[in-house]
């Protein structure tokens, strides 16, 4: 499953550096020097490598490994950045994209928990009433 962790807003400076607005609760995770991202460009999915992040007024600014100038990421903006996971990564967290607006089903026809409430902006829910 692909799961979005940001949106390219714009460009940043000459060099290559993307602002990225991040939706994701574990950013640092997520944004880690090295991690691979991708980018759904057309019927393309193109995968990057991130090369640096930094913190500025609210959002990301990002650069990939290979694009440093910016008529390279230019063309990436208003898409979302995106990560590969198979949803199983922890038993006390669901995301967002697969549980919103429904109840969580542990078996058959018996619901177990239900999403009480989750932060605004995120995609992992945080909340679970049992």
């Amino acid at each position: 499953m692909q799961l979005s962790i940001g949106k390219i807003v714009n460009t940043h400076g000459i060099r290559g550096e993307l602002k990225v607005v991040p939706n994701t609760d574990f950013v640092e995770e997520r944004y880690a020097i090295g991690n691979e991202v991708m980018i759904k460009f057309g019927r393309d999915t193109l995968t990057f490598e991130i090369d640096s992040v930094r913190a500025h007024k609210g959002c990301l600014l990002v650069t990939f490994k290979g694009y440093h100038n910016i008529n390279d990421v230019e063309k990436y903006k208003g898409l979302d950045l995106l990560i590969e996971v198979d949803g199983s990564e922890d038993d006390d967290y669901y995301y967002y994209v697969k549980a919103v607006p429904k109840n969580v089903i542990a078996a058959p026809k018996k619901t177990v928990k239900k999403i009480v409430s989750q932060k605004k902006h995120t995609k992992t829910v945080k909340k679970i009433e049992s």
